[in-house]
């Protein structure tokens, strides 16, 4: 999957059904989901295709999964 272009102004939605999808995530790695959810137009409820926007935010920033 190709990931848009991010905008630091935008405000996106992200649910708690999310964070239960995937491991331990910090706060900025959801900020990024929630703003590929709402630039792709994928449905909120449409648990796979968040699951492999995770997938893809994963390979693309794996800095975003270590903890701190």
């Amino acid at each position: 999957m190709k990931l848009p272009k991010f905008d630091p102004h935008m405000k996106p939605t992200v649910r708690q059904d999310w964070v239960r999808l995937h491991e331990y995530r910090r706060s900025p790695f959801w900020w990024y989901v929630g703003c590929v959810v709402r630039i792709k137009r994928i449905k909120h409820k449409d648990v796979d295709k968040i699951k492999e926007v995770c997938r893809a935010l994963d390979e693309q920033f794996p800095q975003l999964s270590e903890r701190k």
